[in-house]
This record gives structure tokens, C-alpha cells and sequence, in this order.
């Protein structure tokens, strides 16, 4: 019996993480190009603003998907999904490395992206399915966390290999190990409880129908549109600078090599895996989403201008200053529960969705702009990089101002679910 009930209680934490590995190879292929600028431009004969077009071809599908996303996890499940989507992602590295077309390496971008749009709504919804309500925040802090490390992974290791072995190889490596992860996650992962002691206040699946008259309810929602603003712009530290245009940068201006430079920007990444779980468990023990949101956003805004302005720093403290930009930007993963508490329980996929939407849609149009503003500026890198820290300097502003408390309760939710001490010490006395 005692090890029955050892299973119950950590079967809903293997299943979730194995959501969150996929997540993490996801974001592993979602920044090759960052580590492979110069072997690309070389390979393709094309510049700054190019790279950043292809790139950004995993954007421009896996942004509008997120529509899709969420109203097919919330009818179908995540399982089969998510094998499916893991799939794309390896047929997409074998194209991107397989051919010397251009053409053909944006496909496989596009099919990358496509895998990759399931991946997070994916975890999240698992974690909806089979984690206690008050480890939501904590978990979505995790699965951030688990994506920054796949990043790490890419930078250091893609790196490693690409010089040891060249870039082609090195992506199909990455494609063996997704056909593995495929299998795992279609063998062990679950869509629902085989046992739950717990009272339900999700309804399971819904029908196709419900789930696209919800997800146009959230669209038309302001909150969630004002929650995936502040999502976005917190984001694009990791989005556009350290997957993209952080190791170029630091190369240039800092003069450190492309090991240095990869080992640097995972700095961000690393922050971003410690601080993603302390904002979770911080936003839980004070019910607060937006003052954490708040102390992200300008705490942000002012590691990133020390990193930039500048003419001249040591390079312990770019090292420091990049651990501390991701260390405090990921609060940013606050925002998916907010989006979850902001909707029904029974849409949670598409209350996700949709924040994760408008999240990449920040990369995706950012990552080109970039590219195309140092062409236009002659890669003066302080000028146009001053864009991310008047962003997050919105971003709290937005947070301040215009987004609603949910005080980490889901809207559908019964109080009794929660800790009744807790809510009554915010009524009025009687």
C-alpha cells in the first residue's frame, strides 16, 4: 500500500517532466541559429537581416498555431500531441540540416516551429490535469526553467559539436535524440487520472465546438491581451537577445570568442532556470502576480542598460550582469498563470495558448527588426538593442496599471478549493 501511494504522488511529477523535456529539446532547436550565425551566413551567402528572416520562420508558424494549439489540447489531450509534435521537430532538423538550399532550410524552420507550438501549452496542460492547483505557478517556473536549460545545452554543447563536427551533423544528432523522446512520451505520458482523491473542478475534454466559442471569449477579452503584452516584452531578453543576437554582440563589442560568447549568453539562460521557481514560490506565499511581475520588469530594465551603455566592462561583470538580466526577467513565467487563472479551468489549454501567442509573436516580429536595424545602423549594437529595455520598462508599466490582481486564484475556481485563511483575511469585517 505504502508503495502504491509512493507512485501516485510522484507519477503526476515524471509524466509532467517528461511534458517538460520535450520542451526543453524544443528550445534546443528553437536557437540553433544563434550558435551557427557565421557557418549559416557563410553557407547561405546572406547577411544580418536574412539570418534574422530564418530564424524567425520558426516564429511565423509556431506564433499563430498557438490559436490552434490550445483548442486542441483542450478536445484531444496532450499525449498524442505531443509525440506527434516532437515528430515535426525531428523531420524539420533533418531538412534544416540535410539540404543546401535556402528555401528548404526555412521549411524545415517552419516544421520545427510547428512541433515546437505544442510543447509548452503541452506541459502546462499536463500540469493542469495532474498537479495540485498550488504548484501551477511553481511548475510553469520548472518548465521555464527545464527550456533555459535546453538552451544551455544548445549553446555550450551545439557549439562543442558544431566545431568538432560541423553544424549539419550537430543538427542531426539533435534529430536521433527527438526520435527517442518520441517514443517515450508516447509510451508513458497520460491525458487523464487513472486515480485522483481529489475533489474535480475541471469537466475533462471538451467538444471541438465549446473549445473554439471559448477561445474567441479570450480573444475578445482585454486582460489577456494586456497579460501576453507584458509576457512578450518581458521575454525578449531570452526571445531576441540570447537566442539571437546576444553571442553576435558580444563578439563584436566585447571581442570574446564564439565559445566565450555561447558559455556568456547561457548565463541568461542559467539565471532564468534558478529564478523562474523562486518567482513562483514568491508569488504564491504573498497571492500576488503583479508585484512580482512589477520587480521583473524594472529590475530588467536596469541589469540590461548596465550591460549595454557601457563603452567598456570586465568580463566578470558581463557574466554577472547576463546571470542577473535572466535571473530577474523570469518572472516572465507568471504570466501563463495568470492566463490559466484569467479563463475556465475546462480551457486552461487555450487560456494558455493564447498568452503563449501573443509571448512569441514578440520574437517573432523583433528578431527580423533587429537584424534589418543594425544593417541600417551599421551593427551599432548599443543604439538598437536599446529597444529591450524600453520594452520591459513597458512591461511594468502595463503590469502597474492596466492588468487585473487575480491573487493566484483561478476565476471558476470554489473558495474552498483554496486556503480558506487566506481569502477570509482579505474580506471586510462584517
Amino acid at each position: 500500500m505504502k508503495r502504491y501511494s509512493r507512485i501516485t504522488q510522484l507519477l503526476p511529477w515524471l509524466i509532467c517532466t517528461l511534458g517538460a523535456i520535450f520542451y526543453s529539446y524544443e528550445y534546443f532547436l528553437r536557437i540553433t541559429p544563434s550558435v551557427m550565425t557565421n557557418e549559416l551566413m557563410h553557407f547561405y551567402h546572406i547577411e544580418d537581416g536574412a539570418l534574422g528572416s530564418l530564424s524567425a520562420y520558426y516564429y511565423y508558424i509556431y506564433t499563430p498555431m498557438q490559436l490552434l494549439v490550445g483548442v486542441l489540447m483542450d478536445r484531444y489531450g496532450p499525449r498524442r500531441l505531443l509525440t506527434i509534435a516532437t515528430l515535426c521537430c525531428v523531420v524539420g532538423s533533418v531538412l534544416f540540416a540535410a539540404t543546401h538550399e535556402l528555401f528548404i532550410a526555412e521549411i524545415g524552420r517552419v516544421l520545427i516551429g510547428f512541433g515546437s507550438a505544442f510543447a509548452f501549452v503541452g506541459v502546462l496542460k499536463l500540469a493542469t490535469i495532474w498537479l495540485p492547483r498550488k504548484y501551477f505557478a511553481l511548475f510553469a517556473g520548472l518548465a521555464t526553467s527545464l527550456g533555459m536549460i535546453g538552451a544551455i545545452v544548445g549553446d555550450n554543447l551545439m557549439t562543442e559539436m558544431k566545431n568538432a563536427l560541423g553544424w549539419q551533423e550537430t543538427v542531426m544528432i539533435s534529430a536521433v535524440f527527438g526520435v527517442l523522446l518520441a517514443l517515450a512520451i508516447g509510451l508513458f505520458v497520460r491525458d487523464k487520472k487513472v486515480f485522483d482523491n481529489t475533489p474535480k473542478v475541471t469537466s475533462g475534454l471538451v467538444n471541438f465546438s465549446d473549445a473554439l466559442q471559448g477561445l474567441l471569449k479570450i480573444a475578445l477579452t482585454p486582460q489577456f491581451w494586456i497579460v501576453g503584452a507584458i509576457g512578450a516584452l518581458l521575454y525578449i531578453p531570452a526571445s531576441v537577445f540570447a537566442e539571437l543576437w546576444g553571442i553576435p554582440y558580444l563578439e563584436m563589442h566585447f571581442h570574446f570568442s564564439d565559445t566565450d560568447a555561447a558559455s556568456a549568453i547561457s548565463l541568461v539562460f542559467l539565471g532564468w532556470v534558478f529564478g523562474g521557481p523562486l518567482y513562483g514560490l514568491f508569488s504564491e506565499k504573498i497571492h500576488s502576480r503583479n508585484i512580482p511581475l512589477i520587480v521583473a520588469s524594472l529590475a530588467s530594465t536596469l541589469a540590461f542598460i548596465a550591460l549595454i551603455v557601457p563603452s567598456h566592462l570586465p568580463a566578470w561583470s558581463v557574466f554577472a550582469l547576463l546571470f542577473i538580466i535572466g535571473f530577474v526577467a523570469s518572472g516572465q513565467s507568471l504570466v501563463f498563470a495568470i492566463g490559466k487563472e484569467l479563463g475556465p479551468i475546462k480551457l486552461s489549454g487555450s487560456s494558455i495558448a493564447f498568452v503563449n501567442m501573443a509571448v512569441m509573436l514578440g520574437g517573432m516580429l523583433l528578431q527580423p527588426i533587429l537584424g534589418y536595424c543594425l544593417q541600417y545602423f551599421n551593427n551599432d549594437y548599443h543604439a538598437v538593442l536599446m529597444i529591450i529595455p524600453i520594452g520591459m520598462l513597458l512591461a511594468a508599466i502595463l503590469s502597474k496599471f492596466l492588468l487585473k490582481e487575480t491573487a493566484c486564484r483561478s476565476k471558476d475556481v470554489p473558495a474552498s478549493v483554496y486556503n480558506l485563511k487566506v481569502v477570509r483575511q482579505h474580506l471586510p469585517s462584517s
